[in-house]
């Protein structure tokens, strides 16, 4: 259950928001626009101090070993390619969210 989200087309958008507010949970971002690719604005995401462990799902059109590999070298937590199942998406978002049971148990 996901109370609000935002879409921002472009990733100085993103970035901006990101620096002007402090209340997201996670980042859904598509690796292929224009201005500034996804790979550039998740490695700008992860030199945000109060980003460093934002959660990343990074979406993209290109489905390769070479490009899942760069998304994660990149920042992505997680690769999902296009077109998205969103039922999928929200399993990829909530298992990122939660805290792994392990650590639930030893709490």
């Amino acid at each position: 259950n996901f109370n609000s989200s935002r879409l921002l087309p472009r990733r100085l958008l993103a970035l901006d928001a990101l620096e002007q507010e402090d209340d997201f949970d996670v980042v859904i971002m598509d690796i292929m626009m224009p201005v500034m690719n996804g790979f550039e604005a998740m490695l700008e995401i992860r030199c945000m101090e109060r980003y460093r462990e934002i959660p990343i799902v990074a979406l993209t059109a290109m489905s390769s070993p070479e490009n899942e590999e760069n998304c994660i070298a990149s920042g992505a937590n997680a690769y999902m390619t296009k077109p998205v199942d969103l039922d999928e998406l929200a399993v990829q978002i909530k298992d990122l969210l939660e805290p792994p049971s392990d650590l639930v148990e030893s709490a």
